[in-house]
């Protein structure tokens, strides 16, 4: 999904205003993944800032790629103040920002002119993604050991922890990030007139989710609780009868929910288990989603495609009977 803008002039006051922007949603973000981290919130079970970061990359280019290499070192100084910056630190979270940009600028030259999400550029999202989060997560984690910035006992943890939260809010948020900046042709008034059905499947995903988790009212957690993959069949529902665009809505709530009133609750071995099976809905629930969309797109080009030739065909038969 390559995305050609036509290229405007800033000012370097615009440039400035619109970079520390940046440098701040991400530092936001980067601070709302604090969740059971190990010795740096870098490596965590949920990372949107790496989501932002990626899609940033995806829509500018490599023009941004200064800002997006060094947002991440950034981050790390202004969160971690308590914890000793070595250089060796520095140089290991600048290792994120260097490979999520690449991954992003190989997205982006390699997708296709298209506006939309399609399987294929998801595909490629979730295979580029993948390698670059376990390349990343190794190196990081290999740089911190090397220094003594985390134990060699924790590595695996640290690389599994860290994978998992990278392609969890990339595969997410990257996708609903790109939908809700061109929007979908025509879904805002197919939702509108089917608002009835809309508020039913809200209804069945809350209280699915509730079902699911109990401890996010307060129920005492045990081994017997429902099952995640209840969670399926609600997502799976939206997915089928929306397409991309309220699936990614969908999965995004339901990881802000998680991330809310869950995770709190759970071991950080269970909360990562929940965040693993995050990825799994999240990929087959946006593959059906991103189907159903482009298959909506293909008809309605067809149809328009039919009635320009109707037209024509109308056209040629009123001159034929002219002649």
């Amino acid at each position: 999904m390559h995305i050609i803008q036509p290229r405007r002039e800033l000012t370097w006051l615009v440039a400035i205003g619109l970079s520390a922007l940046y440098l701040i949603i991400y530092v936001l973000l980067d601070r709302l993944s604090y969740i059971y981290d190990l010795n740096h919130m870098e490596i965590t079970a949920w990372a949107p800032g790496t989501a932002f970061l990626v899609a940033v990359v995806i829509y500018f280019g490599a023009r941004v790629a200064p800002l997006t290499i060094i947002a991440p070192g950034i981050a790390e100084f202004a969160l971690r103040r308590e914890a000793p910056l070595s250089p060796a630190v520095l140089g290991a979270v600048m290792c994120i920002g260097c490979i999520y940009t690449l991954a992003g600028l190989l997205l982006r030259a390699r997708s296709r002119k298209n506006r939309q999400p399609t399987i294929r550029w998801f595909a490629m999202l979730s295979v580029v993604i993948a390698g670059s989060a376990l390349l990343d997560d190794m190196l990081y984690s290999a740089i911190l050991v090397q220094t003594g910035e985390l134990s060699a006992s924790t590595y695996l943890t640290a690389v599994r922890t860290n994978w998992v939260g990278d392609v969890n809010g990339i595969i997410i948020l990257v996708p609903l990030i790109i939908i809700l900046r061109f929007g979908e042709s025509g879904k805002l008034h197919e939702v509108r007139s089917h608002l009835g059905l809309l508020a039913l499947q809200v209804v069945a995903l809350v209280f699915v989710f509730l079902i699911t988790f109990p401890e996010a009212w307060g129920a005492p957690i045990d081994d017997s609780r429902t099952p995640f993959y209840l969670l399926f069949l609600p997502i799976i529902w939206i997915a089928l009868r929306w397409g991309a665009g309220v699936t990614a809505i969908a999965l995004a709530a339901l990881q802000l929910g998680i991330v809310m009133f869950v995770a709190e609750q759970n071991t950080p071995e269970s909360f990562l288990a929940i965040q693993f099976l995050m990825v799994l809905l999240a990929l087959t629930s946006l593959f059906m989603g991103i189907s159903v969309s482009e298959t909506a797109r293909v008809s309605q080009l067809m149809r328009s495609k039919e009635v320009e030739l109707s037209h024509l065909n109308a056209r040629m038969a009123v001159s034929e009977m002219n002649s």
